[in-house]
């Protein structure tokens, strides 16, 4: 597995560090992008308990919200692709992401469908028998290479009949402090994108005492619960450190 950008990606966020972990950022894109997300994911609550008791961790909830704002603004015409459900298939087929399925989204994208916003987006039986449909992975987020393309995945023929081409520049999984990648994860993500295409980027805390304690004062009044959290609560500057 090749390993490289072991370096900080964006010198410009320097409340955190990004490094790739696995795999190779693609020189053609701006680190910074994904880097300042993933500092205004660090610096909120972690974590929010649910009226159930359940825990929740925020990092990765919020990162992936801030990218999805994005997409929507451009009616899913974007490079980064959040949280994009995969049918994963037999180990020598191809996962398919899961497209929209409703008829106001058939009207509007036609033959090019985005991805579904369901987050627990299925097939039918019926296609889970006939395409070998034995699990379902849903990777942090999808980086194409055309983007006036919704389809994020690689060449496939999708349930419906329909043939795409590979439009899969890489699979980014972000860790945030705490987090592993399990080795189920590994192997499906990289029968989603290809080996050459899986990465991981690692996220540290860089700030100081003083900016952890200034965040967390500031964060207080914005405090997320179960009942009122919303994505994105406003920040207030860094103290220089």
């Amino acid at each position: 597995m090749a390993i490289s950008n072991s370096g900080k990606m964006c010198p410009a966020v320097t409340s955190i560090n990004c490094t790739m972990e696995i795999g190779v950022f693609p020189a053609d894109e701006d680190p910074c992008y994904l880097a300042r997300k993933a500092e205004y994911a660090l610096r909120l609550p972690a974590m929010i308990i649910t009226k159930q008791g359940v825990i929740r961790f925020l990092n990765q909830i919020i990162m992936s919200g801030l990218i999805k704002v994005e997409e929507l603004k451009h009616d899913v015409l974007w490079s980064y692709k959040a949280e994009v459900v995969f049918a994963i298939r037999g180990e020598q087929d191809v996962p398919l992401p899961m497209l929209a399925t409703s008829q106001d989204s058939k009207q509007r994208y036609g033959d090019n469908l985005p991805q579904s916003s369901n987050p627990f987006a299925r097939p039918s039986a019926d296609d889970v028998e006939k395409f070998g449909v034995v699990g379902i992975r849903r990777p942090d987020i999808i980086l194409v290479k055309d983007e006036t393309l919704r389809w994020p995945g690689r060449n496939a023929t999708y349930f419906d009949g329909s043939v795409h081409p590979d439009n899969l520049k890489m699979l980014i999984e972000v860790k945030f402090p705490g987090d592993k990648l399990a080795e189920d994860q590994e192997i499906d993500y990289i029968q989603i994108a290809t080996e050459d295409r899986f990465g991981v980027m690692r996220i540290s805390d860089n700030r100081t005492e003083e900016q952890k304690q200034y965040d967390e004062a500031w964060r207080k009044l914005y405090q997320p619960g179960s009942q009122h959290y919303k994505n994105p609560i406003p920040l207030a500057p860094l103290p220089s450190g």
